[in-house]
């Protein structure tokens, strides 16, 4: 059974922005300079730039087209602002961070807190 529910599907572009603010270490130590606490802000939006507006649903197990119009795309970013730590270990970068989004909607999946080892690119 194929079921098309009332979500917004994907995009072909992306944008995204953050900035972040280093902090001072609130004391001293010898691993004091291998800990970086940050505020930070961010936000971005997925977009769909193709103006193929008679664009149906396609049932991915049979290949049939369902008759049924893409919805629409909600074209409003969503932002977060938050604080982290992340400790310079010799194996590599591990942070910890706290977000609270805003301006989120209803059917929003949202994580408040996150966990990573390494480095992004």
């Amino acid at each position: 059974m194929f079921v098309i529910r009332d979500e917004k599907v994907g995009g072909n572009a992306l944008v995204t922005f953050g900035t972040e603010l280093i902090l001072p270490m609130p004391f001293k130590g010898d691993w004091a300079d291998q800990v970086r606490p940050v505020l930070f802000a961010e936000g971005g939006q997925v977009f769909d730039t193709s103006d193929k507006e008679d664009r149906t649903f396609v049932n991915p197990g049979t290949g049939e087209d369902t008759g049924v119009p893409l919805l629409t795309q909600d074209n409003e970013f969503r932002f977060s602002a938050g604080a982290g730590v992340t400790w310079y270990t010799p194996i590599g970068p591990i942070s910890l961070s706290y977000a609270v989004p805003f301006g989120d909607k209803e059917g929003d999946e949202t994580e408040k807190v996150q966990f990573q080892i390494g480095n992004t690119f």
